[in-house]
Parts: C-alpha cells; sequence; structure tokens
C-alpha cells in the first residue's frame, strides 16, 4: 500500500516538474474558469467632473457638474452636484449598472432632490469618462426638463 501510494505521488511529481520545464500549464478548475470569466472588465465607482446643460421648453443653461458613485455589484449610488449660476444643488443618485464590458459599462439610475422631484437618467461609463442624459418628468405646474451631461473620470 505504501510502494503505491509513493509511486503516485512520484508521478504526480513527475507530471507537474514536466509541465515546469515545457512552460505549460495545468488547466484551472471550471469553477476558476467561471469567476475570471464573470469578473467585471472595470468599475464604474468613481468621481466624474464636467459639464451640464439643462433645457427646459425654450430656455437652455449651462453649468457644471460633480457626480460621485459608489459600486456594490451591480447596484450603484452616491451623489449628482449640479452648480447653475454660482448655486449647488446636492442630490443623490441610486440604479444599477445595466451592462458591462471590458472597456464600458452603461448605467441606469435616478437622480432624487429632498423635495421629491426625481430624474430618470442613463449614461455610458468608460476607463476616463461618464456621457449622459437624463429627464425630469413634467408636473402640473412645470414643463418636463432634459439634462445633457459630459464629464472626466478625476479618481
Amino acid at each position: 500500500m505504501k510502494l503505491s501510494v509513493i509511486a503516485t505521488a512520484a508521478a504526480i511529481v513527475i507530471f507537474v516538474a514536466g509541465c515546469a520545464q515545457r512552460n505549460t500549464v495545468m488547466p484551472s478548475s471550471p469553477a476558476v474558469q467561471y469567476a475570471a470569466s464573470t469578473a467585471p472588465a472595470f468599475t464604474v465607482s468613481g468621481v466624474y467632473k464636467g459639464t451640464i446643460v439643462e433645457q427646459e421648453g425654450t430656455s437652455s443653461r449651462a453649468g457644471t457638474v460633480v457626480i460621485t458613485i459608489a459600486e456594490s455589484g451591480r447596484k450603484i449610488s452616491g451623489s449628482f452636484d449640479v452648480t447653475f449660476s454660482g448655486k449647488t444643488d446636492d442630490l443623490t443618485i441610486s440604479g444599477s449598472v445595466k451592462s458591462q464590458k471590458k472597456s464600458k459599462a452603461k448605467i441606469a439610475f435616478e437622480i432624487s432632490d429632498p423635495k421629491g422631484r426625481y430624474a430618470a437618467a442613463t449614461a455610458t461609463v468608460g476607463a476616463k469618462r461618464l456621457k449622459g442624459r437624463a429627464t425630469v418628468p413634467a408636473t402640473s405646474s412645470k414643463p418636463a426638463v432634459h439634462l445633457t451631461f459630459k464629464t472626466k473620470r478625476t479618481k
């Protein structure tokens, strides 16, 4: 019995040593292969700074935006800080990553303010940029508002 165990161990050592000499790698288990194939290409988490244009009816105005995103699995949350004419509104975002590839991701999220208004937003996130659109639906007293934003990742 001991002799067969020693012979088996020796055969394994010789096989592994032979693979090392030929620069070949033993195939990984299916679980390791699956984990590697499902790992996200990059994260959308980060801080993005750029410009925003707000269109309401025939009026429009330009400002700046700072978007901070935290990612947990496919869920995202964070802040959407918009400045127009020196006045900053601190808004929150929550949503999810809809698709993720090697070099970009598409996200969908809701931007909300403390007063209960919200905007449905979508964006494409690359390694260095985030570009998107949002729409605040019309109410009985206010028309719909359309937002377009372009940013660069700073962190």
